[in-house]
């Protein structure tokens, strides 16, 4: 898996969503930003097989989307996000160290949306898989004197982490009949990031979204 792979499922995303089938299905567009909580789960050999999870991050989700009606009440949603992941660690003594991530995330969800009967919203429920890549990292700590590091770069030993990931998207929220929506989604890394990953030796992220956004032209579907 290298960018091409990435760049290929990006360039398929805006044709799905720029093509006329987008435009004879009446798909609409929107935006939507909001904080995401992170965190990281790691399993090592020095932990003795046992998982360790990061406490929780604070950063931004934000990004593109489309819906492409399929079904009554069922729409096709791609999306474009960029996506902050990542964890910190307070390991005692004084010593904390916190990761960053920073992810060009593209999920597929199929979203059941019934209208509310007075015609005033409409609840949505969705999920599917979401595929990101890694842009940039870093990791940094109260003690060390060496700088930042991105955890993503080979300095000469290789990588710590991969930058693909891959895993399940999940959303729910409510949508107004004016397009504006509020929204709780998770994605949860199912993808092994650690170089050389194994059994015992593995990586993944975990993040969950709050977000507030507008759907273009959302009377059309209506």
């Amino acid at each position: 898996m290298n960018k091409n792979i990435f760049f290929s499922l990006f360039c398929l995303v805006t044709v799905v969503i720029m093509t006329p089938f987008g435009a004879k299905a009446q798909a609409v567009f929107g935006v939507k930003a909001g904080p995401d909580f992170s965190s990281i789960t790691t399993k090592t050999n020095g932990t003795a097989g046992s998982k360790v999870t990061s406490n929780g991050l604070i950063g931004l989700e934000a990004g593109v989307y489309a819906e492409i009606p399929a079904a009554k009440q069922i729409v096709i949603q791609p999306a474009l996000l960029y996506d902050g992941k990542g964890g910190k660690y307070n390991i005692g003594g004084g010593y904390v160290q916190t990761q960053r991530f920073n992810y060009l995330m593209i999920p597929v969800d199929v979203l059941f949306k019934p209208e509310m009967p007075n015609g005033s919203g409409a609840w949505y429920l969705g999920a599917g898989p979401y595929l990101a890549y890694a842009i940039s990292g870093k990791i940094s700590d109260t003690q060390s004197s060496s700088g930042n590091i991105d955890p993503f770069k080979n300095y000469g030993n290789g990588a710590q982490l991969n930058r693909f990931d891959a895993g399940a998207h999940v959303q729910l929220g409510y949508e107004m009949a004016t397009g504006l929506n509020i929204g709780l989604d998770a994605s949860l890394g199912l993808m092994n990031i650690a170089a050389h990953g194994n059994l015992n030796n593995a990586t993944h992220n975990t993040s969950f979204a709050l977000t507030i956004g507008y759907t273009f032209l959302s009377g059309m579907n209506r």
